[in-house]
């Protein structure tokens, strides 16, 4: 028989308590190794060095033009004519300095201030990051940092500065591997080279000469930790706005290095009696001003290294300044020199603007102006393609009337009511400015003379969800569907009549247009086609992105439809259209502060927009005159007769055919005998989407001249001079708003049969 062994009921305590321990522990543990791997996700230690190459390179880089044009694959197959367009030195003032340029004391006052322990770490100095963490809870001492020289370097070369563990587990990771790559002395060098020490000042060479107007190895004990005083916080420790501060933040620094042995307690002493003497005679010189264009190309190839390779923004943009790069652009430098001098004598007044223009076949980005003002500044706010407002009507043909086409809901000549909508509390919208209203109207008519009643009502027939993901996949303008604050697109305003919550961009819009341009074909646009490394390898491509919208015949019938809004619509005012076939768009928003004009020729497409500082710009429609004044110049070959003017190619499968405008149907006998006139107009189909059956809208009348009163035409008319036919509109079921009498209600039958009277008599 086993003997039972018992178990003292403090061990059995003991036991269940160390094995919770032992279970919190693991959980821990492999909640840490989780969260590591989480946050080093994507890190890549090896691609780092590139960043430490760029910055002890300082290359330019350099932007190139092709010399007569381009096509796709020109660069890999030679064919890219590159000229110099412009270079990039850097958005920066920064020296590079070696290791011999930088005096000891100058080492030793960063090191006694930012990391004593520097030379006996392994990247991280472990107590010192406890302490700062323990004191970051706890509030024991004045707040103090834990990060060693390699992991500030790590955060200047990286850029990666969120106040986040993720961010300081990455960090951390990044300083170890640093420290097995390099020499102290190394990271020393590059950590002297980077450091931001005000007024754009980055690395101890460029501020030696900014302040005191010397060389890193002439400077002075005081001097020395009067630069290292800056680092800790250079708009607090500024010398030239805060020299107090700054030499508070100098002295010590000075009397740490005492207390470590760095210099001995009367140097230092001697030192601190010194007052800063600033010599700001090799601060001038100002900084270049990049051109817009130049400018565009940056902000693209950014945007491009930190979506496609991962960078983040920082490193991305330092990789572009100073990393050599060799950028092969789109601009047209003709076209661009054109628009630069044409704004260089514009006379902008309270406005505000910007300028886009594409090659519609390629995409292409030839020129750009994100201010019609002079540029004075870098990394602005471009008008272009970085300021976004609501498009006004320059919307309602890629919203409304392209999807209405191409879904067969309408053709060029259905008919509409040019009248508001009677809503369910009584009150009519949307009105007309001036409150005139046409009555039956044909889509092409509508869209030129950019009627808001017409574009609500195909708002209605095609429906937010179709519009909206309309916009969005094919036109690739982005909308607010729900911002979780009740604000959203998904309504008439916003959809029908251009006024979105968050609005579009310029180059947005521009390329948008470029569909009907192009012959149905969305292309992306792009600046640039190529970005090479300064030792040759390609970084960055950029082929044509293209999809198509709509079918090459509904792209013609479209620009036909566009085209009337110049010949007679809204920017009727464009002379150019006299010598070249033109199409465009005009809108307004935001109380007419807005103003947008979007069109093309046929190998040339141009976006302008205007926005009044303190309310709508002075002098109406700005924006149209700046277009056609661009355009004329742009055109200057065609207009002087160089070479041979465009004109829109109509494709096979569209015909011009007659129809009566005021059915949209084909024309019928009664048409002709209109009291207005025979009602005949000539517009642009397809065999799909054509009028299929003779005009049902026009009923023939006789009008008796004895009695003076319009009648019915009886089964027999007997011939008689008393008698003339004629024809009126059918009305039965016409629903007119109170209050509203449109420019077509005297030719409805109701109206000729109860009043008698010829109209305008």
């Amino acid at each position: 028989m086993k003997r039972k062994i018992s178990v003292h009921p403090t061990a059995r305590r003991l036991g269940i308590i160390l094995r919770a321990f032992l279970i919190v522990s693991l959980a821990l543990l492999a909640l840490a190794v989780g969260y590591v791997l989480y946050a080093t996700r994507g890190l890549d230690l090896q691609g780092d060095s590139q960043l430490y190459e760029t910055y002890s390179r300082s290359l330019t880089t350099r932007l190139y033009v092709s010399e007569g044009g381009f096509r796709e694959g020109a660069i890999s197959e030679g064919e890219y004519r590159a000229v110099l367009y412009d270079s990039v030195c850097g958005a920066e003032d920064r020296v590079w300095c070696d290791r011999k340029d930088f005096p000891r004391h100058l080492k030793d006052a960063f090191i006694a201030i930012e990391d004593r322990r520097f030379y006996q770490h392994d990247g991280v100095d472990w107590l010192r990051t406890a302490r700062a963490a323990a004191n970051a809870v706890l509030r024991l001492e004045g707040r103090f940092g834990g990060s060693t020289i390699t992991q500030q370097l790590v955060k200047n070369v990286s850029g990666e500065r969120a106040p986040t563990l993720k961010r300081k587990v990455r960090e951390i990771l990044r300083a170890t591997a640093l420290e097995n790559r390099l020499s102290k002395e190394e990271i020393l060098t590059y950590y002297l080279n980077v450091i931001p020490l005000a007024n754009r000042c980055y690395g101890v060479g460029a501020a030696a000469r900014y302040y005191f107007g010397k060389e890193p190895s002439e400077l002075t004990l005081a001097e020395s930790a009067s630069i290292a005083a800056i680092t800790n916080a250079p708009s607090r420790y500024d010398p030239v706005r805060f020299p107090e501060e700054n030499r508070r933040r100098r002295d010590l620094i000075l009397t740490k290095m005492a207390e470590y042995g760095f210099v001995g307690k009367e140097e230092a002493d001697r030192a601190m009696q010194e007052p800063i003497r600033l010599d700001l005679s090799m601060s001038g010189g100002g900084k270049r001003i990049f051109g817009w264009y130049t400018e565009q190309v940056i902000s693209d190839v950014t945007r491009d290294l930190t979506e496609r390779l991962g960078m983040s923004r920082e490193s991305a943009e330092r990789l572009v300044y100073l990393g050599g790069l060799r950028i092969y652009t789109l601009c047209d430098r003709e076209l661009q020199e054109t628009a630069d001098r044409y704004l260089s004598h514009y006379d902008a007044g309270d406005a505000e603007g910007g300028i886009a223009v594409i090659d519609p076949r390629d995409g292409a980005l030839l020129a750009v102006e994100g201010s019609l003002t002079k540029k004075t500044v870098n990394r602005g706010q471009s008008y272009a393609s970085r300021i976004k407002r609501p498009p006004g009507s320059t919307l309602k043909p890629i919203a409304l009337f392209a999807p209405a086409l191409k879904e067969r809901i309408i053709h060029y000549a259905s008919v509409f009511e040019d009248l508001p909508l009677e809503m369910k509390d009584g009150s009519l919208w949307p009105r007309n400015t001036p409150n005139v209203y046409a009555g039956r109207i044909t889509a092409h008519a509508a869209l030129a003379s950019s009627k808001n009643t017409v574009a609500v009502r195909l708002y209605e027939l095609l429906g937010s969800k179709r519009i909206a993901d309309t916009l969005e996949d094919d036109f690739h303008i982005p909308i607010c569907r729900n911002d979780g604050e009740g604000r959203s697109d998904l309504a008439p305003a916003p959809l029908a009549l251009g006024q979105l919550t968050y609005g579009a961009t310029l180059l947005d819009m521009t390329a948008a247009y470029g569909v009907f341009a192009s012959g149905g074909v969305y292309r992306a646009p792009r600046s640039y086609l190529a970005v090479y490394a300064e030792d040759g390898r390609l970084l960055l491509d950029n082929p044509l992105r293209e999809h198509r919208v709509l079918s090459e015949q509904d792209a013609f019938v479209m620009t036909q439809m566009l085209k009337e809004v110049v010949d007679g619509g809204t920017a009727s005012s464009v002379t150019i259209s006299s010598c070249i076939d033109t199409a465009a768009k005009t809108g307004t928003s935001s109380g007419a502060r807005d103003r947008w004009m979007i069109g093309y020729t046929p190998n040339l497409l141009c976006g302008t927009f205007i926005t009044g500082k303190k309310g709508a710009p002075s002098g109406g429609a700005r924006q149209i005159r700046l277009w056609d004044d661009l355009m004329h110049r742009f055109h200057a070959p065609e207009l002087s007769g160089t070479c041979e003017p465009g004109a829109f190619r109509m494709p096979r499968g569209v015909f011009r055919l007659p129809f009566c405008p005021d059915s949209g149907e084909a024309v019928g006998r009664d048409c002709l005998s209109d009291l207005r006139g025979a009602r005949i107009e000539l517009g642009y189909f397809t065999p799909d989407n054509a009028p299929r059956v003779a005009c049902t809208v026009h009923t023939p009348i006789l009008y008796d001249r004895l009695r003076g009163r319009f009648c019915p035409v009886p089964r027999s008319v007997k011939p008689s001079p008393f008698l003339f036919r004629a024809s009126a509109l059918r009305d039965e079921n016409r629903r007119i708003p109170p209050g509203i009498e449109p420019l077509d209600r005297p030719y409805d039958l109701s109206v000729l049969l109860s009043d008698g009277d010829l109209p305008g008599s």
